[in-house]
């Protein structure tokens, strides 16, 4: 099993935040408004890798984060998941803690 919860670290406030899942079929996670430093609950989620396709809309309008693809990319172990997103020179970032 695995649990998922966002934490923004952005410097801004972000609207509906979108975690598309590596399932077939497509899956997404929605999590609520997230204000700046703040953690959503966690979520269950079938499967879960250490990138992630994920959008949001901010202050300065829709961002996406999209990886070219999953080549080499193994699916974690179950457990507990933060994914910190941040802003990096305009662009949406993310880190991936354990629990």
């Amino acid at each position: 099993m695995y649990e998922l919860r966002v934490r923004n670290a952005t410097g801004v406030a972000l609207d509906l935040v979108r975690v598309h899942l590596p399932t077939t079929p497509a899956q997404v996670l929605e999590f609520d408004d997230l204000p700046d430093g703040a953690s959503s609950g966690w979520q269950t989620a079938p499967a879960l890798r250490r990138v992630a396709h994920i959008e949001t809309d901010g202050p300065s309008g829709p961002m996406t984060l999209r990886p070219y693809d999953y080549v080499g990319e193994e699916p974690l172990p179950p457990g507990r998941y933060t994914y910190e997103l941040g802003i990096n020179a305009g662009r949406l970032t993310l880190k991936m803690d354990p629990g």
